[in-house]
């Protein structure tokens, strides 16, 4: 369900940048439709939930959506568009890092996506994050039982339903992983120093991330790639959408605030507090 979201939405978010021209839409591309993707699916569940109505495959729904409103002539030209940006930046990094730290980097890849691989095995997962909304999924309808812990749950955790229903609940995990790529990807394209990229892929709270099952890093990732863009290149179709994806941030965990609040201000400041500036 969320890989047929992504879809659409880089469909629809590549209509709203194509104006921009900018080398680095993709990325915004990609962080946008990820977190909209998430939003979505964990929108849908809750509807589902509120009208007991869980057993109809998320995934079912997201396909009719991606038929309404893709044109199935021009998704193709504009997903290999956006798979090819990336190919090119890849493509790139031997020319500015040497061989032996590129393949570094990548074994730290491979060794972080094994270790988010896996069955949800964390406590507050099982009891919170994926615990109440397979509970929600059991009895098909909403519940409060007065456990503080099940106020809690975001957005994002109500899209675990989907991997609930697709038997796919060792993917919760990885969805995680998804935006360490490109960020990955755009730093080594912005020729950030080698040192600096080895503390930042190394950092050992990553582990936590990847390994705990509720969608910490994946809003924030997307927030802070969203908002290097708009730094790198300040437009107003950056900045609306930096602040779209912030509220969906703090939709998916509250402390998101912490990192939205700043960029806000920073976003605020650059246009002088003239909300007219952003349209």
């Amino acid at each position: 369900a969320i890989f047929i979201s992504f879809l659409y939405f880089v469909y629809i978010f590549s209509d709203f940048f194509e104006s921009s021209k900018d080398k680095d839409e993709k990325y915004a591309i990609f962080a946008v439709s990820l977190i909209f993707s998430v939003a979505s699916n964990g929108l849908i569940s809750m509807l589902l939930i509120a009208f007991q109505q869980v057993n109809i495959p998320i995934h079912l729904i997201q396909l009719i959506f991606f038929l309404i409103v893709v044109d199935l002539k021009k998704v193709k030209e504009i997903s290999w568009g956006f798979l090819g940006g990336f190919f090119y930046d890849v493509s790139n990094i031997r020319k500015n890092f040497d061989k032996k730290f590129i393949i570094l980097i990548a074994s730290i890849l491979i060794l972080l996506f094994l270790a988010s691989l896996g069955p949800i095995n964390h406590s507050d997962t099982v009891n919170y994050y994926v615990g109440y909304p397979l509970q929600y999924y059991l009895r098909n309808s909403h519940f409060v039982d007065g456990d503080l812990g099940q106020g809690l749950l975001g957005i994002g955790d109500f899209a675990n339903i989907a991997f609930i229903q697709e038997k796919s609940i060792w993917l919760i995990r990885v969805s995680q992983y998804l935006p360490l790529i490109p960020i990955l990807i755009f730093l080594f394209k912005r020729k950030t120093s080698p040192l600096n990229i080895l503390i930042f892929i190394s950092s050992p709270v990553f582990l936590q991330w990847l390994t705990v099952g509720k969608i910490n890093f994946l809003g924030d990732s997307c927030l802070s790639l969203i908002y290097l863009c708009w730094k790198i290149k300040p437009t107003q179709r950056y900045a609306l959408t930096t602040i779209l994806v912030g509220l969906i941030s703090i939709s998916i965990k509250i402390s998101s605030a912490l990192i939205f609040i700043p960029i806000l201000v920073d976003i605020l400041f650059t246009y002088k507090f003239s909300v007219k500036k952003f349209f």
